[in-house]
């Protein structure tokens, strides 16, 4: 068997053994090549993440000086915070539910009973090499908490993301309003020509233009950092959803049919969130032009 992989699939197993996901590969050695890879896109992802956060923190301190621009970002500080919960809490549902629709074939045996037992669901497709009725409820288990704290994981991840562009439309917004109070402030002064109001109206001009640059800089960060990640995530989720539409077109099982229909219908919200918070950015990023 082994001269069989090494000959057929050598390259395929290199690369398993590489990162530490070769299945008969010494457990010592898996374990530190997995952490190596866990480090290494650590490394990447954190300080990243580290500079947005810090410039979240940054552009708070500046506003704490002007009441009416710390409203404008407290709303959107509570848009935001409606929204990472909403979402969070359709994502960790729509997972409970998935998995806990694995309960039903049992629960209707001892509700509804037939003359023989209905087909195991597990709470996701594996092989487990046990009697999969007798050591049902323990694959259960290791299943729900598994499914649990992978999608914490993503949700953590996503709702970074929303946070962040959530925080910059804020600061579009303020930058927006710091140039229509400038005009509507100094309509009367700009038909008087003195160089001292003229100075001050260059400053303030300033002023809005460097937040205006640190806002599109940001913009610029947040790109950077997550671009990729979700471009092959959008890669990924089209391609599952469609294989998932088609088994459930082909499925016969009324229970693994609900599981797929929950399945799809989590990764159209998945989608539209992250559409919808991308088209909230660009909308922000253009009102800056009809405000000047």
């Amino acid at each position: 068997m082994e001269s069989t992989w090494d000959s057929y699939y050598g390259v395929t197993k290199k690369f398993l053994l590489l990162t530490g996901q070769w299945p008969h590969q010494d457990r010592n050695d898996k374990v530190l090549r997995l952490s190596v890879i866990t480090m290494a896109i650590l490394v990447m992802l954190v300080p990243q993440i580290k500079a947005l956060t810090d410039r979240v923190f940054i552009d708070w301190e500046g506003l704490r000086k002007n009441p009416e621009e710390y409203k404008i970002m407290k709303t959107y500080v509570a848009n935001a915070r409606w929204i990472v919960f909403m979402y969070s809490t359709v994502c960790l549902v729509s997972v409970t539910v998935f998995v806990m629709v694995s309960l039903v074939p049992y629960i209707l045996d001892r509700v509804l009973p037939l003359n023989e037992s209905r087909p195991i669901v597990l709470p996701y497709e594996a092989y487990y090499f046990v009697d999969e009725r007798k050591y049902f409820f323990y694959i259960f288990s290791q299943g729900f908490v598994a499914a649990e704290i992978v999608v914490i994981g993503l949700v953590a991840y996503d709702t970074m993301f929303m946070t962040f562009v959530e925080h910059l439309c804020g600061i579009f917004s303020v930058t927006g309003f710091r140039f229509e109070r400038l005009v509507r402030e100094d309509t009367d002064v700009m038909e008087i020509v003195r160089n001292d109001l003229g100075v001050v109206y260059n400053k303030r001009i300033a002023y809005c233009v460097e937040m205006h640059c640190a806002a599109i800089e940001f913009a610029g960060h947040l790109e950077e950092t997550f671009s990729l990640n979700f471009g092959i995530e959008l890669l990924l989720v089209t391609i599952v959803m469609s294989i998932t539409l088609f088994q459930v077109t082909s499925q016969s099982n009324i229970v693994e049919a609900m599981r797929y229909l929950i399945y799809v219908i989590a990764q159209l919200v998945h989608l539209f969130v992250f559409c919808w918070e991308g088209q909230r950015l660009i909308d922000h990023s253009l009102q800056i032009r009809d405000k000047m």
